[in-house]
């Protein structure tokens, strides 16, 4: 069963790594958008994967007025009602940077916020960006998650195959200006990501967020991120991006997929450990 989030606005829910976050979907609340279409993703598999999204219209997308409108009656609300906010969060069906006024909301939203329950400085909650990272690429998306407080930005993989394996991209998806990651060949694609990861790291302190996870199919592991050649190409990965820092994660809801296997905490304490000992500090571990 998939997790859709039936409104723009939503919550605030308790994250494991944001605290109460207050979530803004900028997609339809009916059907994920995805220019990915993850194994383990919450909101399920992507419905029709020749969607074309040229036209903003045609999704039902909201608007920029639409956003505002929402964010700022509920931000009106919580600061009556004193509230605690920890994070007001860019998730959502599907992958938020796909929205044509991405740039435009994520200003008027960090607005909105200081306007009402002031800035981080003043103790307001963070403006936070989740993305699959597919499109740093794009000047406009770069310029957005420089007004963000915190960005996290998702790698699961340390190679080419396994990163097919894990988020197999939509690659019927259609959405203007998606750059240089419109190209259907994996191991371009997985480069291109890597290379734009590692340039954002010189402009913008970011996080990787990674889920760590297994897939056994017939008795062997067709998914395993945590160990071997495998593990040790996205430790290599993560050296050359220089993030910020990480924060590493396992399985929380049901996924679309079967066969997933959930780490224990142990294990993935025990990576974070390893993270660590690789010389990379600021790792956060959440099971």
């Amino acid at each position: 069963m998939s997790f859709l989030y039936p409104n723009i606005i939503s919550g605030p829910i308790h994250s494991r790594r944001l605290g109460l976050s207050l979530g803004i979907n900028l997609l339809p609340t009916q059907h994920k958008i995805c220019n990915y279409n993850c194994i383990y993703c919450e909101c399920g598999l992507n419905q029709d994967p020749t969607l074309n999204t040229s036209l903003a219209d045609s999704l039902h997308l909201p608007t920029l007025e639409q956003v505002s409108k929402a964010l700022e009656n509920s931000l009106i609300h919580f600061k009556e009602s004193k509230q605690e906010i920890n994070s007001i969060t860019f998730s959502g069906n599907g992958e938020p940077t796909l929205h044509p006024e991405f740039e435009q909301i994520v200003e008027e939203v960090g607005r909105l916020r200081t306007l009402y329950l002031g800035d981080v400085s003043q103790k307001g909650p963070k403006l936070t960006i989740i993305s699959n990272a597919s499109r740093i690429g794009s000047a406009s998306v770069i310029e957005a998650l420089k007004k963000a407080d915190l960005c996290l930005l998702k790698l699961d993989a340390g190679t080419p195959e396994m990163y097919g394996r894990i988020n197999r991209l939509n690659t019927n998806f259609c959405l203007s200006n998606l750059d240089k990651f419109s190209d259907k060949n994996m191991e371009n694609n997985y480069n291109q990501l890597i290379e734009n990861l590692h340039l954002l790291s010189f402009q913008y302190p970011f996080y990787i967020q990674t889920l760590f996870f297994r897939q056994k199919i017939n008795g062997a592991f067709f998914i395993d991120n945590t160990q071997g050649k495998e593990w040790e190409a996205w430790l290599s990965k993560i050296a050359y991006i220089k993030p910020h820092g990480l924060m590493i994660y396992g399985l929380d809801r049901e996924t679309p997929t079967n066969n997933l296997v959930k780490l224990s905490q142990k294990e993935l304490e025990s990576l974070a450990t390893k993270i660590k000992e690789s010389g990379i500090k600021q790792v956060g571990a959440y099971y």
